[in-house]
């Protein structure tokens, strides 16, 4: 199937490529210039000796500076005074309670040079040492995010009684997010183009491109396929089939949103991009540990997604008078099913060795929360309404359904209790930090606490996932895998919120019942979600944090879902301002865009080699994203829809 969309696909991108390229190339290179916070070296406040100095010295070593080959580099260059050494220590702000690391020591009269990372925020410190002394005060010390590309100089003064040290930048380096303005630009554009096809076609009569989500919960009986109903995959194709499967029109009128499947098509979309490295943004990388960035919302979302589906399928089912053993034969094979893919997909880049296979994965917590949820679903899914007209018919989606709220709150209570009491030997009690550097290196074999202690007796740590950016920011010792056992189970509350948002979407029919109970949802997993942070990154109660899938965490990317969700239900199915163009094509096809772009990660069309620049990677991200979303409109057009 992924082949065949290729050669259906090519005619409608080159052009489309080209010109995206084109305009972007000449974009970024007419970008502005930014200058960062230090004082430029054009500044007045530069004595004429001091910018003397540095220009000549500039032009006389350029050669002797470390070279800097990739984003997020800058230069930092000491230059010490006669009569002591300088000493220079740096710690990023991202790694959480780390300890200081060497950087660089430059000798009485000499000037040093080093390369410093710019993702971040940078703590930097300059220590005084005299000659002949093994004495060292600190002298001064600057927190900044450096500008990419920046050449700063730290000037040490030679004043013995009161040092003091000005950091001077001598360039100005362009602006290293300018690129996300002009393909956001581009993209605009080429939305305007659209709208603006729309409107010459409505005015020449001729069919427009208005189009409806598919009814993929509950497939008509008259479909000519071998399609039957997959509620809540990762996917978004909610059937089973044996094979790629042609949907015919059917007469039904399909009572499916549209918005549910733009939600789970823009979760995919923004999965594709920064799967494919987000132009090396640290806005589109996930954190090394607490915190949340843009990669951080669409998994949980999807999770969310998957649980709203549940309450369509569910239903379709018992219209069928389906009979439990069979639903959960279905639940069983679809996540066995959804378990396979998902080790396959863990092995595509290359020949596996059993012995290092790593075994979770992004569509394993798909399969083990839908297993979960499914199953406590499928207990106490009705299809009849009985409490609609009684006086608490307005609660009748919580009254229906309490004993799984019962049941969910206490696998929740299960989490938190086995992570913050489960003792893991040489580690103290309720450890949730990542390890390594973290603490001074006190717990550096602790990575994610319990979660990583369950996760090695399991699977060992030859089956976890290995390159993880914890290990590259704090040095672990230890493998911890971010989708492993532990994270199920507060997974599944998020899959649990998604449900209940479907279940009030099938038992209210009004617009005004439904986004009244949406939005008191949104804002009450929302509250617990701002207590437990304290709004702060690190310092509340319980951080927000993806690896270990915390309560806060969950609490927030719900709310968050059920924010966006009501944005889009009131956009595209009561204003019907928008369609939900493009990012209904992939949500309609979810499960062959997601394997397909894991697939082809290092293939062409979608991958090639650049330069280690923002620009270049952001454009190589935007390319292979744009490609799977026309990829999918491609079988859209052909009716095609596949099913896992």
């Amino acid at each position: 199937m992924c082949y065949v969309t290729y050669t259906g696909a090519i005619n409608v991108i080159t052009m489309t490529r080209n010109s995206i390229l084109i305009t972007f190339v000449i974009l970024v290179a007419i970008s502005p210039s930014c200058s960062g916070d230090p004082v430029h070296i054009d500044d007045p406040s530069v004595t004429d000796a001091d910018r003397t100095w540095i220009n000549n010295w500039n032009k006389e070593n350029a050669s002797s500076k470390p070279s800097i080959t990739r984003y997020d580099r800058g230069h930092i260059n000491i230059r010490a005074p006669n009569g002591f050494t300088v000493e220079f220590v740096r710690q990023t702000s991202e790694c959480w309670k780390c300890p200081l690391l060497p950087g660089l020591t430059v000798g009485a009269g000499q000037v040093g040079s080093y390369l410093v990372d710019t993702m971040w925020e940078s703590e930097l410190y300059q220590l005084r040492r005299y000659v002949n002394s093994s004495y060292s005060e600190l002298i001064c010390s600057n927190n900044e995010r450096l500008a990419e590309n920046g050449d700063y100089w730290l000037l040490v003064s030679e004043d013995m009684d009161a040092a003091s040290c000005r950091m001077i930048i001598s360039n100005r380096p362009p602006n290293a997010y300018m690129p996300i303005f002009y393909a956001f630009l581009v993209y605009l554009g080429l939305a305007f183009i659209y709208v603006l096809y729309k409107i010459l076609k409505r005015k020449d009569k001729l069919p427009s491109w208005k189009t409806k989500g598919a009814d993929i919960t509950e497939p008509s009986k008259t479909e000519s396929t071998t399609t039957l109903e997959m509620h809540g995959s990762t996917s978004g194709v909610h059937g089973l089939s044996d094979g790629e499967t042609k949907v015919e029109p059917t007469k039904k009128k399909s009572q499916r949103l549209v918005s549910l499947d733009a939600f789970r098509g823009l979760c995919l979309t923004v999965m594709i991009f920064v799967n494919y490295g987000g132009g090396g943004y640290d806005v589109f990388i996930h954190p090394p540990w607490n915190g949340l960035t843009v990669p951080d919302l669409v998994f949980p979302w999807f999770i969310f997604m998957m649980g709203t589906a549940m309450a369509y399928s569910f239903r379709g089912l018992l219209k069928r008078e389906t009979p439990k053993w069979k639903i959960a034969l279905k639940i069983l094979k679809r996540s066995i099913i959804l378990m396979f893919l998902g080790l396959v997909l863990n092995s595509v880049w290359g020949p596996i060795k059993w012995q290092t296979l790593r075994i979770p994965g992004v569509l394993q917590r798909f399969s083990w929360v839908y297993l979960i949820v499914a199953f406590v679903h499928m207990f106490f899914a009705r299809l009849d309404d009985p409490k609609k007209d009684s006086k608490r018919g307005h609660v009748r989606d919580l009254i229906y359904y309490w004993p799984e709220w019962v049941i969910h709150f206490c696998l929740l209570g299960i989490f938190i209790g086995i992570t913050h009491g489960l003792p893991v030997p040489g580690c103290p009690t309720g450890y949730l930090g990542p390890g390594g550097l973290h603490e001074n290196k006190k717990f550096e074999n602790c990575t994610g606490g319990a979660a990583g202690y369950i996760d090695y007796k399991v699977f060992g740590h030859n089956h976890l996932w290995i390159n993880t950016p914890i290990r590259n920011l704090y040095k672990t010792n230890i493998p911890y895998d971010p989708e492993g056992l532990l994270g199920t189970l507060s997974a599944c509350f998020t899959c649990f919120l998604g449900l209940q948002a479907g279940l009030i979407f099938v038992t209210y029919k009004g617009h005004k019942n439904r986004l009244i109970r949406l939005a008191f949802w949104c804002i009450f997993w929302g509250i617990p979600a701002a207590i437990l942070t304290k709004f702060s990154k690190n310092d509340g109660f319980i951080s927000v944090n993806k690896p270990l899938w915390s309560i806060s965490f969950a609490f927030g990317l719900s709310s968050m879902a059920y924010f966006l969700l009501i944005v889009m239900y009131i956009g595209i199915d009561i204003l019907k301002i928008w369609g939900g163009q493009p990012f209904i094509y992939p949500g309609m096809n979810s499960i062959v865009i997601y394997c397909c772009h894991s697939i082809f990660t290092n293939m062409l069309p979608v991958n090639w080699v650049t330069d280690m620049v923002h620009w270049q990677q952001l454009l190589r991200a935007l390319w292979g994203t744009t490609w799977w979303v026309i990829v999918a409109y491609v079988l859209f057009l052909k009716k095609i829809f596949v099913a896992i």
